[in-house]
């Protein structure tokens, strides 16, 4: 564990002086911001309206579902692209730069690297996921916000983007090349979220799984407060999945590293 916290511990630093890490923040922020501003002001339109008809307000009219549920799942479409460019650098820059033969070389197995380096990615996400709060937490300043289903909405966030990062992380051991590495985890993010509208109706079964494969359709069930055993678990396998592929790569890199020496 200590050698999975010193990575991570590596990771984050190597983040914060990488102008990238900065950039995708930043992004997220001002993105975030934007989107928020614009569902304020929509829902200030419609209840001014409203008040003006001398309608009462409609039960559905309200700041969680007609401002926060929109935010978050704009959040979850959004880390479709901004999350792996968060993940390029990690074992990309290793390869590119020849500082992985220091890395391989550390008194840790390859799933401490792998874990390590998702862990400290996970870290500054949860930063991002920290700092965008602020929006949806300044709505109590015009009406009542529902801390369980705002907490909830956020961990499923988190849990999405945990194995988006894995998705990412993978590729990044693939290649030296960043580039590649974030278009290829981009391409199998959007495949994976959009391949069941591909399948037709003769093959609907086909359809069904496909769907079934989305991080995004198990994703938004916690942007409505209705968290569920079986999206967490989907979300954990894909981490783990991937995770343990990147392990997989890195071990066959070492094996290879040998064999050249």
């Amino acid at each position: 564990m200590n050698g999975v916290l010193a990575i991570a511990e590596r990771e984050l630093r190597a983040a914060f002086r990488s102008p990238v890490a900065y950039a995708v923040v930043g992004f997220h922020l001002l993105a975030h911001g934007i989107f928020f501003a614009f569902m304020l002001e929509e829902f200030s339109k419609r209840s001014y309206v409203l008040l003006t008809a001398g309608n009462a307000m409609q039960p559905e009219h309200n700041l969680m579902d007609q401002v926060v549920q929109p935010l978050l799942a704009w959040d979850m479409s959004l880390f479709l692209f901004l999350l792996p460019a968060l993940t390029m650098r990690l074992f990309s820059e290793e390869w590119r730069s020849g500082t992985s033969e220091l890395l391989l070389t550390y008194p840790l197995r390859e799933w401490e690297i792998a874990v390590g380096k998702l862990a400290g990615a996970a870290a500054l996400f949860a930063l991002m996921l920290v700092m965008g709060a602020v929006y949806p937490a300044a709505v109590l300043i015009f009406g009542r916000l529902e801390p369980g289903m705002l907490l909830a909405g956020q961990a499923g966030i988190f849990l999405c983007g945990l194995s988006m990062l894995a998705v990412g992380l993978w590729w990044s051991a693939l290649t030296e090349n960043q580039v590649v590495a974030f278009i290829a985890a981009v391409v199998t993010l959007l495949a994976f979220t959009f391949a069941g509208t591909w399948a037709g109706p003769q093959t609907a079964a086909l359809g069904a799984m496909l769907r079934w494969l989305s991080p995004l359709g198990h994703a938004y069930p916690f942007s409505f407060g209705v968290p569920s055993l079986s999206d967490t678990v989907y979300f954990l396998s894909v981490t783990a999945f991937f995770t343990f592929l990147t392990t997989a790569s890195l071990e066959a890199r070492r094996l290879r590293a040998r064999g050249g020496a």
